[in-house]
């Protein structure tokens, strides 16, 4: 049987690339895991994941890719989708356990609250719902959905 591998993650809100493998992400303050398994791909496409924080599961499912946390813990934030195959991004409060879907995917990003912000295409790689020039103020009064 092989180890699950932990990333850690710096707390400075950047995201970081996501290989293809189940991995277990911990928070940059180490309280919080993320533990993503894989559940599936589509056609020339990356992996999904089925997710889970602090061993309470997330609706819908999580891309390889970017993925990060918020400097101070309490936010994660990655490419999710809620059906196959929509490429969206997800911001989770795992204080409070509840998520914000927004309406377009972030490959890169950096998130300070509350200002989450795309960081620049990769030229290598182009998807057509991706904008990573967006940037997203984010609102506690936001229409956020308990998980």
């Amino acid at each position: 049987m092989t180890a699950v591998p932990r990333l850690a993650f710096a707390p400075d809100g950047e995201s970081q690339p996501m290989w293809l493998g189940d991995a277990d992400l911990q928070s940059p303050d180490g309280r919080h895991v993320v533990t993503l398994r894989y559940a599936g791909e589509p056609p020339h496409g990356a992996n999904f994941y089925e997710g889970q924080i602090d061993g309470v599961p997330v609706p819908g499912f999580f891309w390889a890719g970017a993925l990060g946390f918020s400097a101070d813990s309490r936010f994660f934030i990655g490419g999710w989708m809620p059906a196959c195959y929509a490429r969206k991004t997800i911001v989770v409060d795992m204080a409070a356990r509840r998520c914000l879907v927004l309406p377009l995917y972030l490959r890169s990003f950096a998130f300070h609250w509350p200002l989450l912000q795309g960081v620049g295409a990769d030229t290598d790689t182009a998807y057509t719902d991706v904008d990573d020039a967006l940037t997203f103020t984010l609102r506690s009064d936001a229409a956020w959905t308990a998980y």
